[in-house]
């Protein structure tokens, strides 16, 4: 359902189908996400632990590593969060407009 909250000349519209779509493609996205940095992860450990092991591209491969770990380890709560987020939006508008369907 969509609702439309008068702005001035401006409307805001809001299509719930849109939100739960939107939540259900983001659900859809967590395990590839975290399946592919986890299968990224572990071909770059094997890289800077077996494959360059000194100099500055093994420390700047290092500290890459690094980050894309700490990333990783972000992602799947960013994801979880966000959807949380979609999900309380659609129920905030669907509270604050509720008067609208009540019955006549």
């Amino acid at each position: 359902m969509a609702d439309s909250f008068g702005f001035g000349e401006e409307n805001l519209i809001v299509d719930d189908a849109e939100f739960r779509d939107l939540r259900h493609s983001l659900k859809a996205l967590e395990p590839v996400i975290g399946l592919g940095l986890a299968e990224y992860l572990a071909d770059m450990e094997i890289i800077v632990n077996d494959v360059i092991k000194g100099g500055e591209v093994s420390d700047n491969l290092k500290m890459f590593y690094l980050q894309t770990y700490l990333v990783n380890k972000k992602a799947d709560g960013l994801l979880k969060e966000m959807n949380r987020e979609l999900s309380n939006f659609v129920l905030d508008i669907d509270s604050a407009d509720r008067y609208l369907y009540l019955p006549i």
